[in-house]
This record gives structure tokens, sequence and C-alpha cells, in this order.
């Protein structure tokens, strides 16, 4: 067997069980932000990792590539000689297709998604200009509604709904907090994030790296802007607004709204105020996971076999 065939088991392995490594990142002291940019290098990983594996099955000689293990020959001559080449261009041929059928169905949904976002939030847009001309600056819309009510609709530019309703139930220190909470929203451009976790789950329902994102990355956009909210006015107005925020009605699909997502958690956590880390640390700590989530599935499927012929040997 070859490291093409090891590169196919461990995009497969990856794509079925790295969602547990992204629940249990969530679950961690690691920062939000970080989370979501593992969760896109192993998802990106994955195609990657499977695309090469591919490759190199079907080329001449698998490109040359075995020639680098030569430090672990024993184990890996027995890899390199278990299956005939009829066999590695038989996968090939099935994950080329397999590949094809993943991305063509990826670019039907992300068209499909795009236009119907698009329309919601022109929609809401639309709505939001003839609710009230009085728009101040930051691209906020007051809307006069008794209920305290703020989302954040994404486009060029953003735009953020506020209700009348907002300035009557909060202290105004809590109102800024409640802003900057959908300011970080547009600024993260989390709704990009989330439209892409949509269509992957969309696209690709059967793939559990895929289909149990939505969830997940949601509660993470939420905390990823609460620390932005709190960093700038502290945690007790973030947790305030989220009190109160949280015991009136819901966003419009397609918006982000600061009290619709996870709160009980998101509480717990800002009350816990836990001390952020250190700039060096924060690189140094996303460069390791980085690096390590790119190359999960690679060195899964590679130690998987390995495993497999040392075992046999």
């Amino acid at each position: 067997m070859t490291v093409g065939l090891a590169l196919l088991i461990g995009a497969a392995l990856a794509a079925a069980f790295g969602h547990r490594l992204i629940r249990l990142m969530a679950r961690s002291r690691l920062r939000p932000r970080l989370v979501i940019a593992l969760w896109m290098i192993i998802s990106l990983s994955v195609f990657v990792t499977f695309g090469a594996g591919v490759l190199l099955l079907a080329l001449p000689g698998h490109g040359g590539v075995a020639e680098m293990f030569h430090l672990i020959a024993d184990c890996w001559s027995a890899l390199q000689h278990g299956a005939p080449p009829a066999w590695e261009q038989f996968f090939a041929a099935v994950g080329g297709v397999i590949l094809v059928a993943l991305v063509a169905r990826c670019v039907v949904v992300a068209v499909r998604h795009g236009r119907v976002q698009r329309r919601r939030r022109d929609r809401y847009r639309f709505l939001s200009a003839l609710a009230t001309g009085d728009r101040r600056p930051g691209q906020i819309i007051w809307l006069d509604h008794p209920h305290p009510i703020a989302f954040a609709v994404a486009g060029r530019p953003g735009l953020i709904a506020a209700s009348i309703g907002l300035l009557d139930h909060l202290p105004p220190l809590a109102v800024d907090a409640t802003l900057e909470h959908e300011r970080a929203h547009l600024r993260g451009r989390h709704h990009v994030v989330l439209d892409i976790v949509d269509i992957a789950a969309t696209a690709l329902p059967i793939i559990p790296l895929f289909a149990a994102a939505p969830p997940v990355l949601r509660e993470l956009v939420e905390m990823a802007a609460d620390d932005v909210a709190a960093g700038r006015y502290g945690a007790q107005p973030v947790i305030d607004a989220l009190v109160m925020l949280s015991g009136f009605g819901s966003a419009p699909q397609g918006s982000l709204a600061m009290a619709t997502t996870a709160v009980g958690r998101r509480l717990q956590r800002l009350r816990a105020n836990p001390s952020p880390a250190g700039p060096v640390v924060r690189m140094l700590s996303f460069s390791f996971a980085a690096t390590l989530c790119a190359a999960l599935p690679g060195l899964v499927g590679v130690g998987v076999l390995l495993s497999l012929a040392c075992g046999a040997a």
C-alpha cells in the first residue's frame, strides 16, 4: 500500500471523528476565535489530504513520494508492497469520482445558499430602512419598538438594527456592550463563517465533521463577540445585556443577535472571567494547534497503516 492510500484513510477518519476534537476544544479554555480557525483548517485539510491521496495513487510511481519514508523502511516496505497496482488505480478512480462529486455538490449548494441569503438580507435592510429614518453613525438603524432588540445583518456595508426599547431597558454601559458585540460580528465576518458552515453541513450531511458544525460554530462566534465586548466594557455589562435580552424574541433568520444562542454557557463563561493569555502565548498556541490540525489527517492515516503493517510483520 502507498502514501496515497494512507492519506485517503486519514482524510476519512478526520472527517468522521474531527467534530469530536472541535467540540472538545470548544469546551476548553481556548479562545473561540482560535477554535473557529482550527475548524476551518481541519475542514480544508480533509479536502486537501483526500485530493493529495487520490493524486498520489493515480501518479506513476506515486510521484516519488515514497522515497521520503526510507527512515522507517521496515514497516513502510510492508505497506508499499501490500497491494497490487490495480488496487491502487481502483482506489484512485473511486476517490477521484467522490472528490469531484463532493466539490460539485458544494458549489451547487453554495450558489443556492448565497442567493437565498442575499435576498433575505436585502429584505431586512429594506424593511429596517422603512421602519425608521433615524440612522446614527456606525451603520446603526434604530427601530421604534418597545422590546430590547439588537442584531447584525451582513452586507456592504453591514448594519446593526437596535430598538428604542434597548435604551429603555438597559443601562448605558450595557447598551454600548450590546452594540459592540454586534459590531464584533460584522468586523469578524461571522456571517461568512456561518455561511461556510451551513453550506458544508447542507452539502455534505453524511460527514460528521460538517454535519455537527453549525450549532458549535454558532456558539463560538457568539463567544468571540462576547470577548470583544467584554474586553472593551468589562464582563458585567455584557452579562447584564445577555440576561435582559434573553427574555425577548429571537433574531430574524440570517442575522446574528446577542441572546439567541447558548446563553447559559456564555453567562457561566463570562462570570468565570478567565484571564486572557499574552500575545506571545496566543501566537505560539495557535501556531502549534494550526500545524497539528493541518497535518492531522495525514498523520492519522500513516499511523493507522504503519500500525497494521508492523502488527502483521
